[in-house]
C-alpha cells in the first residue's frame, strides 16, 4: 500500500467528544489515494485537464475501531484492489496510529471520459499502480433500507461554496459530517461504521432534504434533491464512549 506522511490531529479536526470528524478521516484516507496516483505519474489534476478522465465514487464504507483524538499522529494507507473489474475500480484504505490500525475503508469508483460523460473500463487504462487483495471490514458496502422502518425529515441543507469541489458538485468527503449533522445528538458517542451510496449528484444551489430512520442498531439516512431524486443513502452506526 502507498502510505502518507504522518499527520498530527489538530484541535480543529475533532468534535465535541474529542473524536476526529468523520469527514476529516475520509479526507486523510483519500489523500493516500491521491498520493499513489501522483507517485505512479497519473496526477488527478493532469488526468482531468489533459486526459479528460475523471473518477466518480459510487460507494464508500468505513469502519472505525478506536477513538482518534487531538495530537494523535496517524498515517493513511491505500491501494486499488484486485477484485476491480469491468467498470468498477475498487480501492481499500487504512488509517494507522503507530502499529495500530484504527480505521479501514473500502470504496468503489467509476472512471469517466469527462468529454463524453461515458464510463471507461479500467482494463483499458494503465494506472501504473500495484493491485492488492481486498480487505474485509464490518461496515457494509451495500445496505438495503429496512422495509418497515419509518423515515422522518431531520433537516435540510442548501449546497453552497464550502460544499463543492472543482466538479461543481457536493464533494464526497463533505457528506459524512453533513449526514452526522442530521442525526440525534452525538454527545458521548463516536461513529464506528459509516456507509454511503452515491446515487445522484448535488450541484451548487441544490436544496437537499434529509430523511432519517433507525433500525437494527443503526441510523439510515436518505437525502432527496428538490426534483425528488435520491441524492445519497447512508447507514451510520454509533458506539458509546
Amino acid at each position: 500500500m502507498y502510505i502518507t506522511a504522518p499527520h498530527k490531529v489538530s484541535i480543529h479536526e475533532i468534535d465535541i467528544n474529542g473524536n476526529l470528524y468523520p469527514s476529516v478521516l475520509l479526507t486523510l484516507m483519500q489523500e493516500a489515494a491521491h498520493g499513489q496516483f501522483d507517485e505512479a505519474g497519473n496526477n488527478i489534476k493532469t488526468m482531468r485537464t489533459e486526459k479528460n478522465l475523471g473518477l466518480w465514487v459510487t460507494r464508500i464504507a468505513i469502519s472505525v475501531y478506536d477513538k482518534i483524538g487531538e495530537d494523535d499522529v496517524v498515517c493513511a494507507r491505500s491501494s486499488p484492489t484486485n477484485d476491480s473489474r469491468g467498470l468498477m475500480f475498487n480501492r481499500c484504505y487504512q488509517l494507522v496510529r503507530g502499529d495500530e490500525v484504527v480505521a479501514e475503508a473500502i470504496s468503489v469508483w467509476t472512471l469517466l471520459d469527462t468529454k463524453e460523460m461515458k464510463p471507461i473500463r479500467f482494463s483499458d487504462t494503465d494506472f501504473g499502480m500495484p493491485f492488492e487483495d481486498p480487505i474485509e471490514i464490518s461496515a457494509p458496502a451495500r445496505f438495503p433500507f429496512p422495509r418497515d422502518m419509518e423515515l422522518v425529515e431531520a433537516g435540510r441543507h442548501k449546497v453552497r461554496y464550502s460544499d463543492i469541489d472543482y466538479n461543481q458538485h457536493l464533494t464526497n468527503t463533505r457528506y459524512p459530517n453533513l449526514i452526522c449533522d442530521m442525526l440525534p445528538s452525538l454527545e458521548g458517542k463516536r461513529v464506528s461504521e459509516f456507509s454511503i451510496s452515491f446515487v445522484n449528484q448535488a450541484e451548487t444551489g441544490e436544496d437537499l432534504t434529509f430523511l432519517v430512520g433507525e433500525a437494527d442498531g443503526a441510523y439510515y439516512v436518505r437525502s432527496l434533491r428538490s426534483d425528488g431524486k435520491v441524492n445519497v443513502e447512508a447507514r451510520v452506526k454509533l458506539e458509546n464512549l
